[in-house]
């Protein structure tokens, strides 16, 4: 079994318009393997 660990960053970029921001995520695995992603974009609905 692998095991990811994974982090967010540049919450702060996100000011409220779906597919905006610029989140980074960052994962990495127990035996130190890790990808970075950059540029995401949140979307976010409002579920009732």
């Amino acid at each position: 079994m692998v095991i990811w660990i994974i982090t967010t960053d540049n919450h702060d970029s996100w000011m409220g318009v779906n597919n905006t921001g610029n989140f980074s995520y960052k994962g990495c695995d127990v035996k130190g393997k890790c990808i970075e992603l950059t540029g995401g974009k949140l979307f976010c609905r409002d579920a009732q």
